[in-house]
């Protein structure tokens, strides 16, 4: 008896009734594993219909429930056995992540699925884009887990190391710009996002002295303290609570030393500008003379004065 395939157009025949003129071929009920061998040619005496048809059926995994509405056209043969092994692979891939993806509909304006490539490749950015963020959202959970617990505890809240898990949870929490670079006093390049993390480890380690020796001011902590107010999520909790409260105290303990009259202070107390004749080489004398210019902020000469290349300000990450 011959009978139409209401997907493929296919005339197929069997050897028993089916009681109607149309109705699916048998390829639709085949096993996964059996199209996906026919997709890579592992199966002998596998013909181009049997790949257009295993194509087809891999393709129904992709197509909404009731959503193929036409039989496919002519044209639609040599886009499905060009794209089979990937229609294999996007297939297995939405069956093993059970994410959501753009499902395809076949009406008349797709049964020639000219746009069958791209619509795979949707498919795979789509699952690929939804699989990172739900890795993002459980490293984030991880990281907010390990720093409450630091947080909550008396005995281990302003440690070293839970300022690093304070400065980790706040990355990924704001999503600090990760292609940024700043630059530190001595003109030397460093990752935003790191040079951030720096200035948390030092606030909640009361490291205001650091701060001040290497170059950070009042205003980078007043940016950075701008940037968590707008792009964290969960304001009110122990570590947000704890990150804002050791920012805000930096931010006002630099004001302090940046003030006209701290300056003057810390002026007086200086040790006296360095001169070439008081040191026995030049590299001594750049030294100090770098130093004495860090501490009494006055503008280094980038030709001569030592670089430093340290990229963490002088604070383990």
């Amino acid at each position: 008896m011959k009978l139409s395939c209401p997907k493929t157009g296919i005339v197929w025949h069997a050897s028993v009734g089916y009681g109607a003129q149309v109705a699916e071929h048998p390829v639709f009920s085949a096993t996964l594993k059996y199209l996906t061998n026919v997709a890579i040619s592992a199966e002998p005496g596998i013909t181009t219909a049997d790949r257009y048809l295993a194509g087809c059926a891999l393709l129904n995994y992709l197509v909404a429930p009731g959503a193929w509405r036409v039989p496919l056209t002519d044209g639609a043969v040599s886009h499905v056995i060009s794209n089979i092994s990937d229609l294999a692979s996007t297939v297995i891939k939405t069956l093993a992540t059970k994410l959501e993806w753009p499902h395809i509909t076949i009406n008349r304006d797709t049964a020639d699925l000219y746009n069958l490539q791209h619509y795979l490749v949707s498919i795979n950015e789509s699952i690929d884009s939804v699989a990172r963020i739900s890795e993002e959202r459980e490293e984030l959970n991880r990281k907010t887990g390990n720093v409450e617990r630091l947080i909550n505890s008396n005995l281990h809240r302003n440690t070293p190391n839970t300022a690093r898990l304070l400065a980790d949870w706040a990355e990924a929490a704001a999503k600090f710009p990760q292609d940024s670079v700043t630059y530190l006093p001595d003109g030397s390049p460093i990752a935003l996002t790191d040079y951030w993390k720096a200035i948390i480890i030092s606030a909640h380690t009361g490291k205001h002295v650091e701060m001040l020796g290497a170059g950070i001011d009042a205003d980078e902590v007043a940016d950075l303290i701008e940037w968590l107010e707008f792009n964290l999520e969960d304001h009110g909790t122990p570590q947000s609570t704890e990150l804002m409260k050791s920012l805000r105290l930096s931010k006002e303990v630099l004001e302090d030393f940046s003030s006209p009259i701290q300056q003057q202070v810390i002026k007086a107390d200086s040790a006296p500008e360095p001169v070439r004749k008081d040191f026995k080489s030049s590299i001594d004398y750049l030294k100090a003379r770098a130093k004495w210019n860090r501490e009494n902020k006055v503008d280094a000469d980038y030709d001569s004065a030592p670089i430093n290349t340290s990229t963490t300000l002088g604070i383990e990450l």
